[in-house]
């Protein structure tokens, strides 16, 4: 057997001291460009619209008014959404994880919930039409 004996550790100095940052000036002075501000050729931005409700069905969703208004591109929903598995299991495999069920049907398991994804050429459009859109639930 190998016995590695290590000195101490060498002080970094880092704590305590001034750092250099290279991209400092640039975030400053505005001239940084972040992730959010690149542009992407048909790039769509989506808004979620939640429950208002802590438990409940969908039994309706106002969506006419919300499609007409400019920029909107779809409202996604259980009555839309593409199926998926819900069958998953959560950590451990103890039991199905609820989160893998958004949109797939009207239930709504607890306040907040996801009932609508309004999708939009900007992502002020999508949220000023997901804050139009009037969800009806039966409690």
């Amino acid at each position: 057997m190998t016995t590695v004996t290590t000195g101490a550790p060498t002080p970094t100095r880092a704590v305590g001291t001034a750092h250099t940052r290279i991209e400092g000036r640039d975030k400053v002075t505005g001239a940084a460009r972040y992730a959010g501000e690149m542009p992407f050729t048909g790039l769509a931005h989506g808004w979620l619209v939640l429950s208002t409700v802590a438990r409940g069905r969908v039994s309706a969703l106002d969506t006419d008014p919300v499609l007409a208004m400019p920029g909107v591109l779809t409202v996604l929903d259980h009555r839309n959404a593409p199926r998926v598995r819900t069958d998953y299991t959560g950590l451990m495999g103890m039991r199905p994880d609820p989160t893998c069920a958004v949109f797939q049907h009207d239930r709504v398991p607890h306040l907040g919930w996801p009932v609508a994804l309004v999708v939009a050429e900007t992502p002020e459009q999508a949220r000023e039409a997901a804050e139009t859109l009037v969800v009806h639930y039966e409690q």
